[in-house]
């Protein structure tokens, strides 16, 4: 059943009376974005990829054998941190060599989402959630160890992706912009689910939007999530966490983590009330 778990009250008061008080001027969310803004159970960045039809047999067969072997250590929680850290360096790279390999286009990324449109889903509200920090030019960065490509085409298909928006994450780059100009590399730096962190932000135009909100409400669905936000100059960070699988196993971890646990909650109604506070300050 759905749960909202304040792990510790007046400390989530502080917070919440500190970015309530900055008002719409000095907030940033950052926010995750496979089962954090896509619903529990719709299909996810990389799965995008994972179905996509024109991909080869021997792609299929080698990516699966992968999943099943990394995804269970990323989820172990008995494996130390800096070993998780070279599996999914591992993991990733090898990833990323397939997928090169595999000779995609700018336009396969629109194909690859357009197969899954009928069942990609977006977290209940998030519509409202972006239109509301787009009304009130609060920036809005989504970080992610997915692929960047398949999250702009995700997000623009379901009519998400405003002005306000910035993409963190695996970008392919072609080799020219035609939208038949096939992928010859990666952007430099990996982002796996355990080095999120504001290095990765290369955009200058982004960074001098957020120069004075110090004011951050941070949202994600795994404890390496956490770390999106450092490297950034906070007064006031709210972190939120939907907890979706594993819950009894994870419960301990997550409510060390993050200042608010959301347990079986496919919604962003949560992150909107604190979104809709903050903003009703504006005008004062």
């Amino acid at each position: 059943s759905k749960q909202c778990i304040i792990t510790n009250p007046e400390r989530y008061e502080a917070i919440l009376k500190a970015l309530v008080e900055g008002g719409a001027s000095r907030l940033q969310v950052v926010s995750d974005f496979d089962n954090t803004i896509t619903s529990v159970g719709s299909p996810q960045s990389w799965s995008a990829v994972e179905h996509f039809s024109g991909f080869s047999q021997e792609y299929r067969d080698i990516s699966k054998k992968n999943f099943d072997f990394y995804h269970s250590k990323e989820l172990d929680s008995t494996i130390p941190l800096p070993e998780k850290v070279k599996y999914m360096e591992e993991w990733w790279e090898i990833a990323h060599a397939l997928v090169l390999k595999e000779g995609l286009t700018r336009k396969s990324f629109v194909t690859m989402v357009e197969s899954i449109r009928t069942t990609l889903k977006f977290r209940e509200r998030s519509h409202e959630l972006f239109d509301l920090l787009n009304n009130n030019n609060i920036p809005c960065l989504v970080f992610s160890a997915g692929i960047g490509n398949v999250i702009e085409v995700m997000l623009k298909v379901l009519e998400c992706y405003h002005p306000n928006m910035h993409v963190v994450s695996n970008f392919m780059e072609f080799e020219s912009e035609d939208e038949n100009a096939k992928g010859i590399a990666w952007n430099e730096e990996l982002i796996h689910v355990f080095n999120k962190h504001m290095k990765q932000l290369r955009d200058c135009s982004y960074k001098r939007e957020i120069i004075n909100r110090k004011n951050v409400i941070l949202v994600g669905d795994s404890p390496g999530d956490v770390t999106m936000a450092e490297g950034l100059e906070v007064e006031n960070i709210l972190k939120i966490g939907f907890l979706n699988v594993k819950v009894e196993e994870r419960m301990e971890e997550f409510k060390d983590k993050f200042d608010v646990v959301l347990v079986n909650d496919n919604t962003m109604d949560f992150v909107y009330s604190i979104v809709e506070q903050t903003v009703a300050q504006k005008s004062l």
